[in-house]
């Protein structure tokens, strides 16, 4: 089991930053504040920084710095998460269409849960979810803890 936090080289240019094992919403703003840290202290020579749940890949330009220079400055700025203020983010309204029309998933859901698919709408909408990162697709973000009553594995298709 790896001690946390830890940073691995994840390429060339880049190192990846291990805050924990899982995520949680305390990880996640560990995720955030990081990203916030690192841009400030290396401006010019960060190409990108990407948060995950639990992590952040550094990507840095080569021909600036170097794994070793950016891993000190990582580390450096770990030693500060603790002494900093939490950032809650903000809070972003999304306007959501629930009917069985729009995907087969919501009526399953809502007979597996006993809510029925309103019920299932209510309660998903009733709620403020923190993203701890987004995906691959243009606004696709990955949410953080839902609601037992209406938690689902992945589909297949």
């Amino acid at each position: 089991m790896a001690d946390y936090p830890h940073i691995e080289v994840a390429g060339e240019a880049s190192l990846i930053v291990y805050l924990a094992g899982d995520s949680s919403p305390e990880v996640s703003a560990g995720v955030q504040a990081l990203a916030i840290l690192l841009r400030e202290r290396l401006a010019g020579v960060v190409e990108d920084l990407i948060p995950s749940y639990a992590s952040l890949l550094v990507l840095f330009d080569p021909l600036q710095t170097d794994h070793d220079r950016v891993r000190a400055l990582v580390f450096g700025c770990l030693a500060e998460l603790g002494s900093l203020e939490p950032d809650h983010g903000r809070l972003v309204e999304v306007p959501v269409y629930y009917a069985p029309e729009s995907g087969e998933d919501i009526e399953a859901l809502g007979k597996r849960s006993g809510l029925g698919w309103q019920g299932v709408a209510e309660l998903h909408a009733s709620l403020e979810y923190r993203v701890y990162a987004v995906g691959f697709a243009p606004g696709f973000a990955y949410l953080g803890a839902v609601d037992e009553r209406i938690a689902a594995p992945r589909l297949a298709t």
